[in-house]
């Protein structure tokens, strides 16, 4: 969609894109903005972000070197772990609290796919864009950090018996305790692939079948199904 709103500019000439593309932090945009006429005295972009050491980093490796750059505040909040539906709602009621906001590929093509999001570089990439990986990057995203989903447990009421693998995890009878998994797609049907016997290295593409038939065997014993890694 395209951007026909001047005030999102402020007077030295940098916008919310702008922000986005030299400091590569932003992973999406939301779709045709409604930017009140305040915005640019007020010098600010607002992104949901994780929150925690994620605000931290973001805010020393990007936020405060563009508002040092440029007088711009960029302000880190956090919302739903996939806040797809609170973008939507943003969208269509054209009510914006955020200007961009962290998501998983999969919800990102989500938006896309009903055109909620806003091109990251419509003029193509620049200078600082470009030397993002073009693997890590696209039109809508752009990726912001490499993470992996591992399993934690309690020392003090696992002892010796600790599980050692997604198969353990999902074995209750020798491994008893509370549980909690991603209330999400991604790492979720890897997770059960893996406790159903599949290699790591065999896992794509996703068996979903086989994913949900592994997830009904132990969804009873799911204490928490997670959206937020606090809950864990």
């Amino acid at each position: 969609m395209t951007d026909s709103h001047p005030s999102r500019k402020d007077r030295r000439g940098f916008s919310r894109r702008d922000f986005l593309r030299t400091s590569a932090v932003g992973a999406t945009m939301l779709a045709a903005p409604f930017v009140k006429p305040s915005w640019a005295n007020e010098r600010k972009i607002t992104l949901r972000d994780p929150g925690g050491p994620f605000t931290a980093g973001f805010g020393a490796a990007f936020y405060e070197p563009f508002r040092k750059e440029t007088g711009i505040e960029v302000v880190g909040i956090q919302g739903e772990h996939e806040p797809t539906g609170m973008i939507k709602a943003m969208v269509e009621a054209g009510n914006y609290t955020w200007d961009g906001a962290l998501l998983s590929k999969a919800s990102h093509q989500s938006l896309v796919n009903i055109g909620y999001l806003e091109p990251i570089a419509p003029k193509g990439p620049g200078k600082h864009l470009s030397e993002v990986p073009e693997s890590l990057r696209g039109e809508f995203i752009m990726g912001t950090d490499v993470y992996a989903t591992l399993i934690a447990y309690r020392t003090d009421a696992m002892g010796a018996n600790a599980p050692k693998g997604w198969k353990d995890f999902w074995d209750v009878a020798n491994f008893p305790g509370a549980r909690a998994l991603r209330k999400h797609p991604f790492d979720t049907m890897e997770e059960a692939l893996m406790a159903d016997g599949v290699a790591p290295g065999d896992l794509y593409p996703l068996d979903f079948d086989r994913a949900f038939a592994s997830l009904d065997r132990v969804k009873e014993d799911i204490d928490v199904w997670w959206t937020g890694g606090a809950q864990t």
